[in-house]
């Protein structure tokens, strides 16, 4: 009987002691699982400020490329104006018609090459702008590491 029971004892400590060694596993894996689960939430947090930061950058970007080309166009109809009240007086002229004909036709072939140049080139950095931010963006998506499941 004496066996019996120290066999009971032995298999007593044994559960015990692999009770004891499974709970000391667990706390280790919730440990880690805290610690990743905060530094996801970290990288959530991270990425919530940068998308902020894109969309803020983007209405900036839409704003100054309105801006630009509504003074463009503003000052465009203002120079167009003056310079056609300009040339609509030399043109009365019969001295000066025909020489204030060709200028006219020179100065609005170069303005409107002009305002058309200020027009593209500011499509064109606000479409590289827009790039831009997007590149920033995907990158800003790959701040968070894939998870490793276990």
């Amino acid at each position: 009987m004496a066996w019996i029971e120290i066999a009971k004892c032995l298999a007593a400590v044994v559960l015990i002691g692999i009770s004891i060694f499974s709970l000391w596993k667990l706390e280790v894996n919730v440990r880690d699982f805290s610690f990743r689960l905060r530094a996801d939430a970290a990288g959530l947090l991270e990425l919530r400020y940068q998308e902020e930061w894109h969309r803020q950058l983007e209405s900036a970007q839409d704003l100054a490329e309105a801006v630009i080309d509504t003074s463009t166009a503003t000052v465009r109809n203002v120079h167009m104006g003056i310079a056609r009240a300009s040339f609509d007086a030399l043109e009365s002229y019969s001295a000066t018609r025909d020489t204030a004909k060709i200028v006219r036709q020179t100065h609005d072939l170069i303005s409107e090459s002009v305002y058309s140049s200020i027009r593209g080139v500011n499509k064109a950095a606000g479409y590289l702008t827009r790039a831009g931010i997007d590149v920033k963006a995907r990158r800003a998506k790959s701040v968070l590491p894939p998870s490793e499941d276990k």
